[in-house]
């Protein structure tokens, strides 16, 4: 406590300011401490150290330093140019051949590590370790929108054909796919279920919050042909090395979504189909078809669990069957055209 009458002591100039200078491998390594202690997935986790390896890797190769002081608006532009221009796409990629790892990663790519260095400095400024946030001020690189496909209901029906359901594993896989396009849950939601986590009563599934990518649990209802395969699917996992989870390996051990992944792939392949077949597919296709069967938006949001609205636009396509009933029926051709340019509805017949 001051008292009145003694001055306080003068603060030394080597005490004002006591914070030790830190790379970016120290603020990694804090960051990821403390997003675990807020609970993030290990997925969200991981990205944040491959993005800062990537950075440090970066720097290494141009003889920059790597102090976060030191980390400026320039440095964030080079990294960005070379993110697009010179880093190898699938580097260190285990199972990618070498032809397919060639220099110039993808917008998309780009501006999924700008985002991630934006978050690492405005925890470095929180940390009062730095004034400004070098990487806010680049703008996100433009991407192209592509138009992305889904299947038709005959190529979902072929799909489903394909899987053996005699054979444990592709009767598992037949499960899967049934609850993907039932539920428009994302793959590593289903194959991280639980038994516990299904009401067979009530007919609906139960996705834990740590699970989600949204860190939201939420209760999706299945049909009831999708709850009787689950029954028969777990009828037949008794006979395997007892598990607590509803899709498993004949050695007891849970589906992994990548296992699934080339197992889907396969069954494309069997099918004929000639498109990349992927799990999210499932998701984007059982959207889509949610809307045009007449389906409410609000509530395939609250199904595919997205917060911002916007999210669930981005995974709804409507079909060019769909785009051509709505023209035909709408478009002002209709008015400007008369009787006599219209189609006929019955063809003439000449000769007469």
């Amino acid at each position: 406590m001051y008292m009145r009458g003694r001055r306080r002591p003068a603060i030394k100039h080597s005490e004002k300011n006591t914070y030790e200078s830190k790379t970016l491998s120290d603020v990694c390594k804090q960051i990821c401490n403390v997003k675990m202690s807020e609970g993030l997935t290990k997925e969200t986790i991981d990205r944040y150290r491959r993005v800062c390896e990537s950075v440090e890797e970066f720097a290494e190769i141009k003889g920059l330093s790597t102090n976060v002081e030191s980390i400026d608006v320039e440095f964030a532009r080079q990294y960005m140019t070379y993110i697009l221009h010179e880093k190898k796409t699938f580097k260190g990629h285990r199972y990618k051949p070498e032809s397919v790892k060639t220099p110039g990663c993808s917008p998309k790519y780009a501006n999924d590590h700008l985002k991630t260095m934006r978050a690492v400095f405005t925890f470095c400024i929180k940390e009062n370790m730095i004034s400004e946030n070098p990487f806010q001020k680049i703008n996100k690189v433009k991407q192209p929108e592509p138009i992305i496909q889904i299947l038709s209901v005959e190529e979902m029906k072929q799909l489903l054909k394909t899987p053996n359901k005699r054979k444990f594993s592709e009767f598992r896989d037949y499960v899967v796919m049934m609850c993907l396009i039932n539920s428009m849950c994302r793959i590593g939601e289903i194959v991280t279920l639980e038994i516990e986590n299904i009401n067979f009563e009530l007919s609906y599934i139960i996705l834990e919050a740590q699970k989600t990518k949204t860190r939201k649990g939420r209760m999706i209802p299945l049909d009831k042909n999708t709850m009787q395969l689950l029954k028969k699917l777990l009828l037949r996992n008794t006979r395997f090395k007892p598990s607590k989870y509803v899709f498993i390996t004949e050695e007891g051990t849970r589906l992994t979504s990548d296992n699934f992944r080339k197992r889907l792939a396969d069954y494309a392949h069997q099918a004929g189909i000639n498109k990349r077949v992927h799990p999210h597919l499932f998701r984007h296709t059982a959207a889509s078809m949610f809307l045009q069967a007449g389906g409410d938006l609000r509530h395939l949001q609250t199904i595919i669990g997205h917060k911002d609205l916007r999210m669930v636009l981005r995974y709804t396509h409507l079909s060019l069957e769909s785009l051509a009933r709505q023209q035909s029926e709408y478009s002002l051709i209709n008015q400007v055209v008369d009787g006599l340019n219209k189609p006929r509805k019955t063809k003439r017949k000449y000769g007469r």
